[in-house]
């Protein structure tokens, strides 16, 4: 080992530069003594790198014992080689080492170090004094920029295949295999074994706490090696988990006790060193595991989180609708999940007799909830009796959470005819005296040979010996719900004919949709049952419609005149039922479920609050001259946009064309004027219809009749742009006189705001969304999205319109470039 070269020191004056210096100095000789110190004992550290990886991985143990001690014994030679020759390659790290090595990391060259701490071998000249110093200060300069050394690789010779990354990775490997068990891998790997190769490793524990699958949460799983020093983890996990316990290199002959809150558990065996054990977590405990000895393995506190029970609660008593139909709003959740919403009945005179109504069945559970439900209970055997409602929830877990009792009487259908009242009335006593069931079925087959029962169709008398037969053939009373369902359609047909059985597919298909959309189901599906849904509804307005006229045979014109009329209702027709069902289409189309099913529940409300508008015998009439004037005024509005299409091409036409383009011209003014005669003419056959009818003739219509007949002679003349003007005077005037012609019909009791055409309107409260044209009114959706933020079809097509005509014009490259940088900034918006 050499000695080490003297440093000379830098002058005194320099006393900053000197700590400085002195600084890097010591920093740069540690880094170069651990380089020194990995070059000459790297394999060495070989050596111990892969006794570490072979102890860990457990490979050692595995050996028979003589492999094992003659692996043991060439590692600690080569151990002992190693060291011995590294010690020999060691040097001490030399001065003069460490300033070239922080002059070559600063890229210095001519030793700068060495040249502060020179002196000049000269005497004292004047001028060398003054040079020396200025080297002196150049040098000192240089040093400022002195860097802080890090150790740099040595063994990049000796290792060209950079396998000492190879033996990193193993060893990383091996430490996450053994885990906590690492100390006794190293303590069974240093001693070989004397008995046979069996697996050396401790006791190790899995443990799995899996959540039912309501819960939606994920297994808690841990592994680790027994003993444990202290206590486990608290665990905290939903009740009726399942613990699943594996213990795995059980030594041969050795014995585990295993209990859950002092409960021992019983054990199943999966190997020779394996065992198993499973049980269900009710109640919180202490998982502990204990040797033969009474020595305690390992302790896990368990904490089990009860399942609470669901809430629910009214928001509102429940009301009946227009249809007898019970709304009920409510709002319900739970920790984990809702599953089912019920209402439960209870007569107020039977306690004992209690049933539940099914309102809403979650597909996918539902932690909160907060709707409405519309529940047909006039054909329950409790309807027009007092009863105590209560709203019950059932979560995943098939538990029961109920709200506070309502007492309310349940909506009772009234009937009219004579034979429905008799079948009702006898369906009635069935309910309230189960035990006189003989008695009832022999009223039944009295009613089914009654002189009227006759007069009516044969599966009336037919429907009472059914009911009758099951009632006497079944006396523990098994048949009396089918008898009593059976009763109740056949007082609905007796009553209403096909309306009752339109009206209950129209319900039936309601819930269907509903649920489907709870549930999420696919796009074939919901098209099917939109189709099946506007087949019903049209179905149940045909059948209203027709006992709507029927009703009005029956009455005289007085009796018609006196009927009363809701001046705050909204009148709807079927066109506006379609477009709502048409933008329930778009929505699931577009994926917006949500929006769908608020817009059926608003539907479903719709229809439940809709009763049916009784017009008078010469509102038809009205109704199609008011139907007549609008197309009158479309086709006026579209003879002017034509007029002022020709009015403009006269404008783009050269002065000097003449002939034939000439003589086409005046055949389109001919066909203009025409088309104007056919309307002022048709315009004057509506105001006779008008006077025919009884009703007053507008003064505004007389006036656009005049307007019209100047711009037909404007026309004549060749003159568009005078004649124009005339039609924009008599298409402002039809417009007033349609006007006031509504308000002529909503003073008699016709439809507000209906549209014409039609003889029946469906009234709702949806007051204030049309015009006095009967047009939806702008930025409230009209009828059709009722009050939910959809856009309807001409919004969508407009906004089509637009998106499409921006792509024409951003793709037209000749634009000015502001242009069509505009045009970019607006597609960036959609």
């Amino acid at each position: 080992m050499s000695e080490a070269e003297p440093t000379r020191p830098i002058p005194p004056g320099d006393a900053d530069l000197n700590r400085r210096l002195a600084r890097r100095r010591r920093w740069a000789r540690s880094v170069l003594a651990l380089e020194a110190v990995i070059d000459a004992f790297a394999p060495a550290l070989a050596v111990v790198v892969a006794f570490l990886v072979l102890a860990l991985f457990g490979v050692l143990q595995l050996m028979p014992w003589w492999l094992h001690g003659l692996v043991l014994v060439g590692l600690v030679a080569g151990l002992a080689w190693s060291i011995r020759l590294g010690w020999r390659r060691w040097r001490r790290v030399d001065e003069a080492a460490v300033d070239r090595r922080l002059e070559r990391a600063a890229g210095l060259a001519h030793q700068p170090i060495q040249a502060v701490g020179d002196r000049p071998a000269t005497g004292a000249d004047p001028a060398a004094e003054r040079l020396w110093v200025q080297h002196q200060a150049r040098e000192r300069a240089r040093l400022a920029a002195l860097p802080r050394l890090f150790p740099r690789s040595v063994l990049t010779t000796r290792d060209p295949w950079a396998l000492r990354a190879v033996a990193g990775l193993a060893l990383f490997v091996a430490v996450i295999d053994a885990g906590p068990a690492w100390r006794d891998r190293l303590a069974a790997a240093a001693v070989p074994s004397l008995g046979p190769a069996v697996a050396a490793a401790p006791m190790r524990l899995d443990l799995w706490l899996t959540p039912p699958l309501y819960t939606g949460q994920s297994p808690v799983v841990r592994t680790v090696a027994l003993p444990l020093e202290a206590n486990g983890e608290a665990l905290v996990v939903p009740a009726s988990s399942e613990l699943v316990l594996q213990l795995h290199d059980v030594p041969e002959g050795r014995v585990v006790e295993t209990a859950y809150a002092l409960a021992p558990l019983d054990v199943r065996t999966l190997g020779a060193h394996s065992f198993e054990m499973r049980t269900v977590l009710r109640e919180s405990g202490a998982l502990e595991l204990q040797s033969d000895s009474g020595a305690l393995l390992a302790r896990f506190p368990i904490e089990v989180k009860a399942d609470r029970l669901p809430v629910i609660q009214f928001v509102e008593p429940p009301t009946v609708t227009q249809r007898q139909a019970l709304a009920t709003r409510f709002e319900a959740s739970d920790d984990y999940g809702l599953a089912a919403i019920e209402l439960e009945l209870a007569l107020t005179a039977r306690p004992e007799m209690i049933e539940r109504v099914s309102l809403r069945q979650f597909a996918r559970a539902r932690l909160t909830y907060d709707g409405a439900a519309f529940s047909d209970l006039t054909p329950h055997p409790f309807a027009g009796q007092e009863v105590v409602v209560r709203l019950v929830a059932t979560d995943v877990a098939d538990q029961e959470g109920s709200s506070s009792p309502l007492r309310i009487v349940l909506p009772e259908r009234q009937f009219s005819h004579p034979v429905a009242r008799a079948i009702i009335a006898a369906r009635r006593q069935l309910v309230a005296e189960p035990e006189e069931r003989r008695t009832v079925a022999a009223q039944l087959n009295i009613l089914a040979q009654g002189p009227r029962v006759e007069a009516l169709d044969t599966v009336v008398p037919l429907a009472l010996r059914a009911a009758s037969t099951r009632l006497v053939l079944n006396r523990d009373g098994s048949a009396d719900r089918s008898a009593m369902d059976l009763l109740w359609d056949t007082a609905l047909f007796v009553e209403e004919g096909q309306l009752a059985v339109a009206e209950r597919d129209l319900r039936a298909l309601e819930q269907a949709l509903q649920e489907a959309l709870e549930r999420g189901a696919d796009d074939a599906e919901l098209q099917a049952l939109m189709d099946e849904l506007q087949a019903a509804l049209d179905a149940f307005l045909e059948a209203l419609m027709r006992q709507a006229l029927e009703q009005m045979q029956g009455m005289s014109p007085e009796d018609l005149r006196m009927q009363p009329s809701d001046q705050n209702a909204q009148m709807l027709d079927r066109q506006d039922f379609q477009d709502m069902l048409d933008a329930m289409r778009e929505a699931m189309q577009s994926g917006a479920m949500e929006q769908a099913q608020q817009m059926l529940s608003q539907l479903r409300q719709l229809l439940e609050n809709m009763q049916m508008a009784m017009q008078l015998p010469m509102m038809g009439q009205m109704q199609q001259n008011m139907g007549a004037l609008q197309e009158l005024i479309r086709e006026q509005q579209r003879l002017m946009d034509q007029t002022f299409q020709r009015q403009q091409q006269g404008q783009d036409g050269q002065p000097g064309q003449n002939g034939q383009d000439s003589g086409q011209g005046q055949a389109g003014m001919d066909g203009l004027q025409q088309q104007q005669e056919a309307l002022r003419r048709a315009l004057g056959e509506l105001m006779r219809q008008l006077g025919e009818s009884g009703a007053g003739i507008p003064d505004q219509l007389g006036q656009s009749e005049l307007e019209m007949r100047g711009a037909e002679q404007a026309l004549g003349e060749g003159l568009p742009g005078r004649a124009t003007g005339s039609q924009a005077e008599a298409l402002d005037l039809l417009q007033q006189g349609a006007g006031e012609l509504m308000e002529q019909m909503q003073q008699m009791g016709q439809m507000p705001g209906g549209e014409p055409g039609g003889e029946m309107g469906m009234g709702a409260p949806l007051q204030g969304t049309r015009d006095p044209l009967g047009r939806p009114l702008r930025n409230q959706g009209g009828a059709t999205p009722f009050g939910v933020e959809v856009p309807d079809a001409p919004d969508l097509g407009t906004a089509r319109d637009v998106l499409r005509e921006l792509h024409r014009r951003s793709g037209e490259r000749d634009r000015p470039a502001l242009e069509l940088d505009y045009f970019e900034r607006l597609l960036r918006r959609f």
